[in-house]
């Protein structure tokens, strides 16, 4: 199989629906990317803090903690829909991997160069 750019272990997300995991609205489960991921959390982190500011404010303007709480969990469910799914907007900045890089035929020079130059210092310690 062939590694693309936005590739992923889909052998980690054994769904019992097709649904839950890849909606028809995303392409794939594994495709925001790292500043994606910071925007995401951004969100959510002011959306919660927002939320939690108006929610203190009605219930202490309107002496009702029912309201601030059902203000609360508005905001957290709200924070919830901007941040949890993968959406585009998240997936901006795409990561390039490098290619694989095959060993040609006929190459020794296989290892790293710490075991090359140990093979090294075995031939001059045989030839002496």
């Amino acid at each position: 199989s062939s590694v693309t750019e936005h590739s992923c272990d889909h052998r980690l997300h054994q769904p019992s629906s097709k649904w839950l995991i890849n909606p028809p609205y995303i392409k794939s489960p594994c495709n925001m990317d790292f500043q994606g991921q910071k925007l995401s959390e951004l969100f959510f982190q002011y959306t919660i803090i927002i939320f939690a500011i108006i929610a203190f404010l009605c219930g202490y303007l309107f002496t009702s903690f029912r309201l601030m709480m059902m203000v609360y969990g508005a905001g957290v469910a709200l924070a919830f829909v901007i941040s949890v799914p993968d959406w585009p907007y998240f997936n901006q900045h795409p990561l390039v991997w490098l290619p694989v890089k095959h060993p040609k035929e006929g190459d020794d020079s296989k290892g790293s160069a710490a075991d090359q130059s140990a093979k090294a210092k075995k031939k001059a310690r045989r030839a002496a």
